[in-house]
């Protein structure tokens, strides 16, 4: 399986936050070294789980939900994602 070529990039982070505000694939592309077709699949691929995290912290943070449950099901999130699936199963039944 290939590895993505945006999370190997040295700049992800800066190329998430752009990404994350909209910023135009071919802009990115042109700056950061990279196809448009590789940061489309990263964002497609890779963005809503960004997005989870950042709700997952916020839930955190405002206290709405206890640290241990957000992080809990973002680890779950995460390992469907990945297809990652823990020796014996989900403890929950997911």
């Amino acid at each position: 399986m290939r590895r993505c070529s945006v999370c190997l990039h040295r700049n992800r982070v800066d190329i998430d936050a752009a990404l994350d505000t909209g910023e135009p694939y071919r802009q990115l592309a042109l700056l950061h070294g990279l196809s448009r077709s590789a940061l489309c699949r990263h964002w497609c691929d890779h963005g809503f789980l960004l997005a989870r995290i950042d709700s997952a912290l916020e839930d955190i943070h405002s206290g709405r939900v206890p640290a241990y449950d957000s992080l809990a099901a973002l680890m779950v999130d995460l390992a469907h994602a990945f297809e990652f699936e823990p020796k014996g199963g989900w403890a929950d039944g997911q």
